[in-house]
């Protein structure tokens, strides 16, 4: 009897490894369950007979078992699926809301330099960098940009890592700055 665990069954094929209990002769096509060697022989099972009939027997529990663990992978999948929606939604992006004044355009190039690293180490991803705008209210600053963050901790993280923080002293004395970490939105929209 086969000892090498559950196996990928078809019940669609003719042959020993199909928990058809009917009683009776049957045939077998000898291609087993495919993983051992049970039923590769070929040949006719004689279901009265004790022995085929335990054989048949195991080999039915053989399928139970790949299709109870076919299932439990199914809920697993949809486990993990639901536990990513709902940490996606816990945690939720973040970003980081910058304007900026520069009064030297090279000097401020060390600190674009400077800030590379601790942006990617913390998955930083720029969706909005100095591109053309409009301030139809309020102040404004000559340069804007968005920086997307896959949580809320990260975006934290980032700015108060030990990089970054000495990237902003390069920043500091050559442009003013407005800078805002912000938890995104999961919620409802508007219709």
């Amino acid at each position: 009897a086969c000892r090498s665990g559950p196996s990928r069954l078809d019940a669609s094929r003719a042959g020993p490894c199909v928990p058809r209990r009917r009683g009776g002769i049957r045939r077998t096509d000898g291609s087993g369950c495919g993983r051992c060697d049970v039923g590769r022989t070929g040949g006719f099972v004689d279901t009265s007979d004790p022995i085929a009939s335990a054989l048949l027997d195991e080999l039915y529990l053989h399928d139970q078992l790949r299709r109870a663990r076919d299932a439990l992978e199914c809920v697993t999948q949809l486990a993990r699926s639901i536990d990513s929606v709902l940490h996606h939604e816990a945690t939720g992006l973040a970003f980081h809301f910058v304007r900026v004044d520069i009064a030297d355009e090279q000097k401020y190039k060390a600190y674009i330099a400077a800030n590379a690293e601790p942006l990617k180490k913390y998955g930083a991803r720029f969706l909005v960098r100095a591109g053309r705008y409009e301030n139809p209210e309020g102040a404004s600053r000559s340069r804007n940009a968005v920086i997307e963050f896959p949580t809320y901790q990260a975006a934290l993280d980032c700015w108060k890592s030990p990089e970054y923080q000495e990237a902003i002293k390069l920043r500091q004395s050559v442009s003013t700055a407005d800078l805002i970490i912000i938890e995104g939105y999961e919620g409802p929209q508007p219709a």
